[in-house]
Order: structure tokens, then sequence, then C-alpha cells
């Protein structure tokens, strides 16, 4: 076997106004001088050779710059995977947890895995084709069915900004706030954000308002259950015969496998101009956040659970009827400053959200246009994407407006979740096998053989067997 080792030096050369940059990759050898001097990134590369056969294994990355070009690869899956995790999510897994205990807790942890999938053939397509989904389906199976996927999407993403809305009026009710100041401030912050110059930074705003989620990790340590309150509830609670049971079963997986989740996160990719030697660290950033949104909704379950139950699988659990409710028993200890604790994830939670699924209905709506060239309208100013940022607005505005009007949340949250999982096999069905073309994705990433059988096993099962349940139900 013989090793050759060589130095991979990427080079970024940014345009006069900063907003774009052309990468260009260079090799040298190990033991040859360069006269490159400072370079954006270092990294060293193996490359072992067997026959006729080379694999290229990444060593490691030196120096300050590579850290950051590698941090700076986190983002689009922590972001997706927290608004994941809105909420309507956080409800439903109150309500999950009000009604059922602990029984749904192993479904929860099962669904890390389909998540992380879905999410990671969205990085693999958008890193190989520089385009985003919908370009894709139009591409590649015709302007109808990329339109009926578009009308699916800006309308569950619609959906889900009028339970993100919705779910700050109920924050604002329950603070003793004015529910149209509240939200009047709200969306004016993120119009002026978006419009103002500072739309290069919204990912990094919807991160920090996502990280305010962990709080009800602390809710969930408040009110411990044992572990044989957990297996009792898992084993004593578990009905499928009942059809309320199953009908909340697919509402949770709606909440966890959004389509429009594929989406944004292959715009994000194609807009951060990931390159395919980046998918491996891209693939770490989607695994964090996929565990981290389960581990968030588990926490929130296994509270209201506690709390709800009281150890008890005998007796009718306490009811939410609003977001007050939610609050008030999720708070640890039930003292004020739980409360605000409890308020702060859920604000953070809805605005993250909010933001996010705005962002991909307009980009949405961009490619099946034809407005959207190889970068967000998040990339351009508003006097070079004024239709973008004008729809952005409409979609603010309208659906505030709307949210205004009075709307029950706790069934809203749930009717947007089932309409989730209503389109949810056709978007899993149109993503594998977008990703097992081999005229789009290179060999090494195209889904094949075994991997492929097994990606499309799982969550064509999901999709069709969440359809079923919705039916079962009573949809």
């Amino acid at each position: 076997m013989q090793e050759l080792r060589y130095t991979s030096f990427f080079q970024r050369h940014f345009s006069d106004d900063g907003a774009s940059y052309e990468r260009t990759r260079l090799l040298q050898y190990e033991h040859s001088e360069t006269s490159y001097g400072t370079i954006d990134e270092v990294h060293e590369i193996k490359i072992t050779i067997n026959k006729n056969s080379a694999k290229l294994l990444r060593l490691g990355s030196k120096g300050y710059t590579a850290v950051r070009g590698w941090v700076s690869l986190y983002g689009p899956g922590l972001v997706v995977m927290l608004a994941a995790a809105d909420a309507g999510s956080l409800v439903t897994s109150a309500e999950i947890g009000k009604e059922w205990g602990h029984a749904m807790l192993l479904w929860q942890v099962a669904l890390i895995y389909p998540l992380y999938i879905t999410q990671e053939l969205a990085v693999r397509l958008g890193a190989s084709t520089k385009k985003g989904h919908t370009e894709l389906l139009k591409q590649h199976y015709g302007t109808f069915v990329s339109f009926i996927c578009t009308c699916i999407v800006v309308l569950t993403c619609f959906g889900t900004m009028l339970a993100q809305i919705t779910a700050l009026i109920g924050i604002a009710d329950a603070l003793g706030l004015s529910p149209v100041l509240v939200c009047t401030v709200a969306i004016t912050a993120f119009i002026l954000i978006a419009c103002g110059g500072m739309a290069s930074k919204i990912e990094k705003i919807c991160l920090g308002l996502g990280l305010c989620e962990l709080v009800f990790f602390v809710s969930a340590f408040m009110s411990p259950p044992t572990i044989k309150d957990i297996a009792r509830g898992m084993v004593y609670s578990v009905d499928f015969s009942n059809k309320r049971y199953t009908y909340l079963l697919a509402a949770n997986v709606g909440s966890v496998l959004s389509p429009w989740m594929i989406f944004y996160e292959q715009s994000a990719v194609m807009d951060k101009q990931v390159t395919v030697e980046e998918v491996p660290a891209a693939r770490k950033d989607i695994l964090l956040g996929a565990v981290l949104c389960q581990t968030i909704c588990m926490a929130v379950t296994l509270a209201a659970a506690s709390i709800a139950w009281n150890g008890s699988y005998t007796n009718e659990p306490v009811g939410f009827s609003a977001i007050r409710d939610v609050a008030d028993a999720l708070a640890p200890g039930g003292a004020f400053g739980g409360k605000m604790l409890v308020y702060l994830g859920f604000l953070g939670s809805a605005l993250n959200a909010l933001m996010v699924v705005c962002v991909t209905a307009v980009c949405t709506l961009s490619e099946f246009s034809g407005l959207k060239k190889n970068a967000s309208f998040l990339q351009s100013s508003v006097s070079e994407a004024p239709i973008q940022y004008g729809i952005f607005v409409m979609l603010l505005t309208f659906s505030t407006a709307l949210s205004l009007s009075g709307v029950d949340i706790i069934a809203l949250n749930i009717t947007v979740n089932i309409l989730n999982t209503l389109f949810l096999p056709l978007a899993l069905l149109l993503l594998t096998n977008l990703a097992s073309n081999p005229t789009i994705l290179p060999a090494p990433l195209t889904l094949k053989g075994r991997e492929r059988l097994r990606y499309q096993g799982i969550l064509l099962t999901l999709g069709v067997a969440s359809l079923a349940t919705i039916f079962y139900g009573g949809l």
C-alpha cells in the first residue's frame, strides 16, 4: 500500500461589496514550498492508494481560520431543527404528555434517525447541484409537480406562521400585555432586520432565538419522573385502538418531519455555498440539530406528563386549553421566575420558526417563478429583489392580522402538523428519487444499493403509516 500526502488550499476572493465570493481549491504536496502566504483554510489530506482504488480521508484542519471555516458550516441544520421544535410542536408534545403520559416517548426517540436522514439528503442535493429543492423538482419532474409542491409548502408555511403568531398572542395575554403591541413590535423588528441591511445576520439571530428552548430541560429536571413511572406509562398508556392516540401520534410525526424543512435546508446549503467535500461536516450540524430538537420535545412531554398525571395512569389528567395552561404546568416549581423561563422558551421557539418558515415560503415561490438565481433573496438588497422582499413583508403582515382575529391555538397547531403529515409521503418520495438519480448527485453521494433500500424503506414506510393513522384517527 502506498500513501501520498498533500495539502489542500482553499482561497476565497470576495466581491467589492462583500456579498459574494469565488472559491478556488489549490493542492500543494506536503514537502513543496508555497508562496500563497495567509490563506482562508488549510486542510491536511491523506490519500490511500490500493491497486486501482483510492480513498480520501480528511485528517484535520490547522489554524484559526480553518476552525472558523469549519464552524461556519454549522447553522442551517441547527436553525431548521430548532424551528421544527416550534411553539406548535411544543404544544403538541405537551398535549401528548397531558393526555397519554409517557406513551409516546419511544416514538419521539425513534423519529431522530428519520429526521436526520431526511435533512441529510437535502444537504447532499444542495451541495452537489447548487440549486434549491423547488428548482430541482421543476427541472426533473416538470412544472405541474413543482407547482403542487410549491402550493402545499407555502400553505403549510403560512399555517405554521399563524400558529407562531397565535402563540405570541397567548404569551402576551398570559403576561397581561397587549397582543397587538407585542405582535406589531415582533413583526416590525423582523421586517427592519430583513430590509434594513441585516438580512445576512438572520441565521445567527434565528439560532439565538431557537436556543432559548433549552429552558425546557430545566422544566424536565425540576419535575423528573421515576424510571418506574416512565416504564408504566409506556406500557399502560399505549392504545392503538384509540383514535385520539393515533391522531396525536400522526400529529407528532408531522410536527417533527415537516416537508418545508427539506426546502429550507437545501436553499440554506446552497446559499452558504457548501461544497461536496464539506458534506461530512454539514452532517454533524444536522445530527446535533436532530438530537436537540427531539430531546427538547421529550423534555416538554416528560414535564407535562409528570404534572398532569402525577404518577397515576388511572385518573383523567389535567387539561390544557391555552398557552398559559401549558406554561404554568411546565414552570419549574410553579414560581414566577420559572414561568418567565417557560415563556422565554415559547417566545424564542415561536420567533425562530416564524422567521424560518416565512423565508422558506418566499424562497420556494422565488425558485418556482424563476426569481431566485443561485442565491436567496436575503443575499440581495431590497432594490435588487423588491418582489421577494414584498412577499416577505406581505406574509408577515397578513398572517399577523389573521391571527389577531382570534384562533384556537391548540386546534390550529395540531391541524398544521396533520397537514404536514398529509404531504409527507409525496415529499419523501420525491426527495429519495432525486437523491437516487446518478445524473444529479456524484457517485459517492448517490443513494444506491442497501443505503437506498434503507433510506427509502424507513422514510416511505413512516410517511404511509403516518397517513394511515390520520385517517384511522378520524380526519
